[in-house]
């Protein structure tokens, strides 16, 4: 069977891996110049096992369910140890201290805890040995790969079945194939790069759960990616396509810019050194901007699951909620593949 997978990002490309594993011929059409340059570059890179979301525990669930299968894939990327922390403040936060013990104890999550500074166990994963790995590994199963390429309604003539794993350009594509559309959350957001003293070194801490942010180590380097929820956010918009504002546009998905012309850091740095002690001691050193999508109207519980639906005879949609789904998702979409041939025969 010959399958079009349109979009080179985690989900994309993996979606790829597997079919063409399984004898598939598979086409991979990325409209960047490269593989795995956009919103997974972007992440935070965590393995989550659902702290981070007391608000909706099937994401949790869900990412610890996918995890076998991630490091089965791609464990060479996978970075465990180090010391991962959640600080619920006294207020401003939907959880209490005590309402997040509670959670973790509800769903099973090994913590301890310290006046309401709780240490858990998440690995992370290096970005950059994720994407070298994704990128061989769709070389070394045959995949065909069409880079600065926009996909267009020729798929359907030329491809059996197209699977679209596009992000925050699913529309655009869903658009060219005469498929439904829905509305999601978009968001411009900047991720901070930070030199943070010696006792933060191997050290996430997420300040949670509400209108805060997050430290991460950067891959295997002594820097740190900071996020805020309010000041990381450039833009917002719910609708079918990301509003971009025009000066914000050539910073998207380039890496890290050192003294971009627009940064939200010190607003940044300075709420969250409330929180943790120490913060105000980081060095900038520049911002990479990511174009985030997550589905619209889920402030009340904030969840992220991935989805992979069936939109048609030939038309398969992946929208992604966490990154260590990944392969789960790509097994959905075979397993759709497989029941489509089923009732074709």
């Amino acid at each position: 069977m010959r399958i079009a997978v349109v979009g080179g990002g985690l989900f994309g490309c993996t979606a790829a891996i597997h079919a063409a594993r399984a004898g598939h011929d598979v086409h991979l059409f990325e409209a960047k110049p490269g593989l795995m340059l956009g919103a997974t570059a972007g992440t935070f890179a965590r393995l989550h096992r659902g702290a981070h979301y007391p608000r909706d525990a099937a994401t949790g669930r869900e990412s610890r369910r996918a995890e076998a299968l991630f490091r089965a894939e791609y464990g060479a990327a996978v970075i465990d140890g180090g010391r991962q922390f959640y600080v619920v403040p006294d207020e401003g936060s939907h959880v209490s201290g005590e309402e997040f013990r509670q959670f973790l104890d509800n769903e099973g999550i090994a913590f301890s805890e310290e006046d309401y500074v709780f240490q858990v166990s998440e690995p992370r994963v290096d970005l950059a040995g994720l994407g070298a790995l994704v990128r061989q590994k769709v070389s070394d199963a045959g995949v065909n790969v069409h880079l600065d390429t926009m996909a267009t309604s020729d798929l359907r003539r030329q491809f059996d079945r197209i699977v679209v794993a596009a992000y925050s350009g699913i529309n655009e594509v869903l658009w060219q194939l005469d498929c439904p559309v829905e509305e999601y959350k978009f968001q411009v957001v900047e991720r901070f790069v930070v030199l943070l003293p010696d006792e933060f070194r191997e050290t996430s801490m997420v300040v949670i759960d509400g209108p805060f942010g997050c430290i991460d180590p950067l891959d295997d380097t002594p820097l740190h990616i900071m996020g805020h929820v309010v000041h990381a956010n450039h833009a917002e918009n719910v609708g079918y396509r990301p509003h971009i504002p025009d000066h914000l546009a050539p910073l998207i998905d380039k890496g890290i810019i050192r003294n971009p012309p627009v940064s939200r850091y010190k607003d940044a740095v300075e709420d969250l050194a409330r929180y943790i002690p120490g913060l105000e001691k980081a060095v900038y050193v520049g911002s990479s901007f990511v174009v985030r999508a997550v589905l619209a109207h889920q402030e009340k519980t904030d969840a992220r699951p991935t989805l992979v639906e069936r939109l048609d005879e030939q038309v398969i949609k992946v929208f992604s909620g966490k990154l260590g789904t990944a392969v789960r998702a790509a097994r959905d979409v075979l397993a759709l593949v497989g029941s489509e041939m089923e009732l074709a025969a």
